[in-house]
């Protein structure tokens, strides 16, 4: 088996450190891959020529490169449609140049996720969620196809709290709902370019709900469809985005459900790197250290990781 690369999401990073910095720092600490965040250009690059978009991003991909860095993944969209015609027209433009800037990148996955019930509230109706994730992801596959990557729609968790209090999961939270929807799409022109992101802190999150699987147990129910990973850590309610074991997640279980459908792709950390201070000193710091926990993590379960 080909040796593992530990990946980061480097979004904090990008908006502390603008996007050069942030890959050069990855690489200095050891990262052999990353997942970069697209979101911070919609009011800022987003708003420029398509030729200069292009530029920009041919010279990024360009840096990684030269830097020995994979882009594994970029993160785009993540309201989803939200049925307002307004809003969901510059949704499905910005999609467009996610996907376009994932290719220029030289990246094969960009991950986006579907309607959420922190828009649509506790009560939404079923009908109108999954017809309004359908057409948000048939509307974002043909850019998808046409640029010959995939978009990796991601596991959700909870909601927030309803008008009582109480914690409720998100629609697409459920693994019902959500493998229904993934398999729907699968079956349309530009399915193929549908896989999913795990995201382990959301279906944690989730589990604590009747009839929820843990992370491990959806990994085996989606199998191959998993093709890019969002590994963090939380105490099962709250969106905590800690590096693996400083929370409750059961590791182990995770690893081996990896290893069982054949998961060959980067083991990328999304991270929220402020927790101990968000001075750039002490976000590095901290990804330094999830990088040792990851190398322990991945070699305690065989695999070859580069020191």
């Amino acid at each position: 088996m080909a040796e593992a690369q530990i990946s980061l999401s480097i979004g904090p990073l990008q908006r502390a450190l603008g996007d050069e910095t942030a890959l050069r720092q990855a690489k200095s600490l050891g990262y052999d891959a990353v997942d970069l965040d697209l979101l911070g250009y919609d009011d800022t690059l987003y708003r420029r020529s398509e030729d200069e978009i292009g530029s920009y991003f041919e010279r990024l991909g360009a840096l990684t490169r030269d830097l020995g860095l994979t882009v594994g993944q970029t993160h785009g969209r993540i309201t989803g449609y939200r049925n307002m015609p307004e809003l969901d027209a510059a949704e499905k433009n910005r999609a467009r140049l996610d996907v376009m800037a994932t290719r220029l990148l030289g990246c094969r996955y960009c991950v986006m996720h579907g309607p959420t019930s922190i828009y649509f509230g506790p009560d939404a109706d079923p009908a109108v969620m999954r017809e309004t994730a359908f057409r948000n992801f048939s509307d974002f596959l043909p850019f998808a196809r046409e640029n010959g990557i995939m978009i990796a729609t991601e596991t959700f968790g909870d909601a927030g709290k309803d008008a009582n209090g109480e914690y409720f999961i998100d629609f697409f939270g459920s693994a019902d709902e959500f493998t229904g929807i993934f398999e729907r799409l699968r079956t349309i022109p530009g399915g193929e370019s549908l896989c999913v992101c795990m995201d382990t802190g959301h279906t944690n999150k989730a589990a604590r709900f009747p009839g929820q699987p843990s992370p491990g147990d959806l990994i085996r129910r989606l199998g191959g469809a998993v093709q890019v990973l969002h590994l963090h850590d939380n105490d099962g309610v709250t969106d905590q985005h800690k590096m693996p074991r400083s929370g409750n997640i059961d590791w182990h279980d995770v690893m081996t459900a990896l290893e069982e459908t054949g998961y060959n792709g980067p083991y990328n950390m999304e991270l929220r790197l402020e927790h101990y201070g968000n001075t750039p000193e002490m976000m590095l710091l901290y990804a330094g250290f999830a990088r040792h926990v990851m190398r322990q993590l991945l070699r305690e379960h065989g695999r070859t990781v580069r020191d």
